[in-house]
């Protein structure tokens, strides 16, 4: 589902970094990794987003219905180890940074 991201975007993202030529394979790994990333961060914000909404159930409060900016908060410190080291070592992080996720489900 990477087509969704249009290349023109991340090349022009990429422009205003770089003044050199930028070839169609950087921008469609770029493209690729952002992808990536940008599903790991929605997923972590879905998952808070279903945390407060689950704590509101217990205190008899009704369900939240929008995901909000809130459901992010914590995603920029927690991510910022694992986008720099995107790969294997990165691929490890993002484990570290949802092993509260994976232990809560396990609970449940």
């Amino acid at each position: 589902m990477t087509e969704t991201l249009p290349l023109k975007m991340v090349k022009r993202i990429m422009k205003e970094q770089w003044d050199g030529e930028i070839s169609y394979d950087a921008c469609v790994y770029v493209r690729d990794v952002l992808y990536d990333v940008l599903c790991d961060i929605i997923e972590f914000g879905v998952y808070e987003f279903e945390e407060v909404n689950n704590c509101r159930k217990q205190h008899g409060l009704p369900r939240l219905k929008r995901l909000d900016k809130s459901s992010f908060s914590g995603v920029s410190s927690l991510y910022s180890q694992y986008i720099c080291n995107y790969g294997k070592i990165g691929q490890v992080n993002r484990d570290l940074l949802f092993c509260r996720k994976k232990e809560a489900v396990e609970v449940v």
